[in-house]
């Protein structure tokens, strides 16, 4: 075969081989986003609740708000309260957790939410912390039934909580019981 013809059969090898690339790219984006619109759609776990709320300054409160919930036959998926390990910068780790980087501890927070059937913010005294914000603004956005065991301090959190408990039917949104 001449150099010419070589060439031409490696160029047109690699496009072929840039091609099938490309197509299993492609085919593993939709596995992604068909992964995602699974995670997104997922059922709610029966009887289980997460609790959300400042665990430096409420502490206490959630704990004895997740023993009440378990007392009625509730399971609480979120947080995972056990001994807390380390206290660092603000972020309490517990010995549970399934890491010690907190972004992978509020990744799996976030995931166990998504499972609960119900989510309670422990607000004592009305104090919600800007984590906690995150978090209400995020699972709202996932149509998430929300519970405020009391009225939040801020008014634009109460004017959002308003807006979504309005904007959508399906959406339980129980305001400060």
């Amino acid at each position: 075969m001449s150099e010419n013809g070589a060439k031409k059969s490696n160029n047109k090898e690699s496009m072929q081989s840039k091609e099938t690339k490309q197509e299993e790219l492609k085919d593993e984006e939709v596995n992604n986003e068909e992964d995602g619109e699974e995670e997104e759609n997922q059922e709610n776990e029966e009887n289980t609740i997460s609790l959300l709320g400042s665990l430096r300054k409420q502490l206490i409160s959630i704990k004895e708000k997740a023993l009440q919930l378990e007392e009625t036959g509730y399971k609480v998926l979120a947080p995972k309260l056990s001994n807390v390990k380390t206290n660092e910068n603000g972020f309490i780790i517990f010995e549970d957790d399934v890491s010690d980087n907190p972004i992978v501890i509020e990744s799996d927070f976030i995931e166990n939410c998504l499972k609960s059937e119900g989510i309670i913010v422990c607000d004592k005294d009305g104090y919600v912390g800007n984590t906690v914000m995150f978090e209400i603004g995020y699972l709202l956005a996932k149509k998430k039934n929300i519970e405020f065991i009391e009225e939040p301090n801020e008014q634009w959190l109460r004017d959002v909580v308003d807006y979504f408990s309005k904007l959508n039917d399906k959406l339980h949104l129980f305001k400060y019981r």
